[in-house]
């Protein structure tokens, strides 16, 4: 029964620091994770528990499981392999599972990592987990590297009545029984063993681009009054062009919403996108600039031929290729391509860090949020190759070309 509630508390607590506060858990116990706040493995493997968790890949049903058989370590290094590299899949990696696996991703430049696979360079307490396995003597054995020494006795991990000695050690402010984030020590001076996590995770964007994206949202928009444009619920469609204020963001891994509220009521969620300036003028109702199927299609075809030929440009960003790719699919079978909402950086470019970085950046449409290519002249391949570039209508264009300063500002 000791092994089950050193598993209970020890898991419990992970969970409770790790996924509820974004905090690493106290030191004591860092290691049983293979955690560490080291700038290097420890923080990547942190971070990397993150990602499972927020992929439904690590419960605390599952890591008390494979704690009880002696192979937490395997079952972390398969639940981050089993992860998908594929966007749109229900489970894919993020750049810390990514780095685990050798791949060379953005990393913060003080972390030191050595080169390649990580897996083999994490530092767990193997003695400790030895100590929580239900049955190291059945078939499912624990790892060589894991089993105790026959006079190896273990290590307590957590501070109870009946160990007046840690007891008396364990001074601070509790978040489970026996378990502190500080300490005193003998002078009375406070010992943090817990802090903050110096990077968000659960985020599809590499570090730095999460850091740029949210400053961009506290400068340009959190305190500020702005408008509301192209909500599409039934609710936002009543609230469109009203004046909202933004009173806050989200803070959770990989969620970039804007806290709004109209007239003082409860603050709702909203996109970057939904938000305008004041100043800015009301969305306009589609125009198509022809009724010509044939010619609006030999248009597109020019295009392609200039610019874009079938071998490709292996410089251009993902979503500049996937419209292109979206684009020839409609060409070649004869069909004028369905309208699209504007930026649109297509599903294909979607597990693209900067991709996404710059999608959630873009400014409020100035049209209706349709992208529709009949609307752009048949002469106009300048826009066209804009909406390549950036996916904007012809009205932001518009508005973008004859002020550059109402784009998106990355400083």
């Amino acid at each position: 029964m000791e092994a089950v509630r050193m598993r209970d508390v020890a898991v419990e607590t992970f969970f409770r620091a790790a996924f509820e506060n974004d905090m690493y858990p106290p030191e004591n116990m860092e290691r049983v994770f293979g955690v560490q706040m080291d700038n290097g493995v420890g923080c990547v493997v942190f971070n990397a528990w993150k990602t499972l968790y927020l992929r439904g890949k690590a419960t605390q049903a599952s890591v008390k499981s494979a704690i009880a058989r002696g192979r937490l370590p395997e079952f972390f290094e398969e639940s981050v392999r089993s992860l998908s590299c594929q966007p749109g899949d229900e489970a894919t990696h993020s750049y810390y599972t990514l780095r685990l696996t050798g791949e060379d991703v953005d990393m913060p430049g003080s972390w030191s990592l050595p080169a390649g696979e990580l897996f083999r360079f994490i530092a767990w307490e193997r003695r400790v987990l030895v100590a929580m396995v239900d049955a190291p003597g059945t078939s499912e054995r624990a790892p060589a590297a894991a089993r105790r020494p026959t006079d190896a006795q273990p290590r307590r991990l957590f501070a109870d009545e009946t160990d007046e000695a840690a007891a008396a050690a364990a001074v601070g402010t509790p978040i489970a029984e026996g378990v502190v984030l500080q300490a005193e020590g003998a002078n009375g001076a406070s010992i943090p063993i817990a802090q903050a996590v110096q990077v968000v995770e659960g985020s599809p964007l590499a570090p730095t681009e999460e850091r740029m994206l949210r400053q961009h949202l506290d400068r340009f928009f959190v305190g500020r009054e702005l408008v509301l444009r192209h909500l599409t619920s039934a609710r936002g469609q009543q609230l469109n062009g009203q004046r909202a204020r933004v009173v806050g963001r989200d803070t959770a891994p990989g969620k970039y919403r804007l806290h709004v509220s109209v007239n003082g009521d409860p603050p709702f969620r909203v996109l970057s996108t939904n938000l305008a300036e004041p100043s800015s003028r009301a969305a306009r109702a589609p125009a198509p600039t022809s009724n010509d199927p044939s010619a609006v299609l030999n248009c597109l075809c020019a295009l392609l031929d200039r610019h874009y030929p079938a071998c490709g440009d292996v410089s251009m960003r993902p979503d500049m290729r996937a419209r292109v790719e979206w684009l020839r699919s409609h060409v070649a079978a004869g069909r004028l391509p369905p309208p699209l909402r504007c930026g649109d950086a297509l599903r294909a470019a979607e597990g693209d860090s900067w991709v996404q970085t710059l999608s959630h950046m873009r400014p409020c449409c100035y049209g209706d949020n349709v992208c529709d290519l009949r609307r752009f002249g048949l002469n106009d391949e300048q826009g066209l190759k804009e909406w390549v570039v950036t996916g904007t209508c012809e009205a932001c264009q518009e508005v973008l070309f004859a002020n550059p300063q109402d784009g998106m500002e990355l400083d």
